[in-house]
């Protein structure tokens, strides 16, 4: 399955936030499953970050270890 996660889902399920539900951190955790991120949700959460509202960036060990997030250029 393809799924593409809008700013505050991705947010929710890094930091493991009860507003993501159990049946979305089960898709986004099953490996079989192509999980996609919009560029855009980078611009919004450097501007949170820049505006103050969004203080850390909550990003869990391994994602870069497993290229889990990579940019692909179509």
């Amino acid at each position: 399955m393809r799924s593409l996660l809008n700013t505050h889902a991705l947010l929710w399920w890094w930091a493991n936030d009860p507003q993501s539900s159990e049946a979305a951190r089960a898709v986004m955790l099953d490996e079989s499953n192509e999980v996609h991120v919009s560029a855009v949700s980078a611009w919004e959460v450097a501007t949170r970050q820049r505006i103050r509202k969004l203080t850390t960036w909550p990003v869990p060990r391994g994602v870069h270890e497993r290229g889990l997030f990579t940019v692909q250029k179509d």
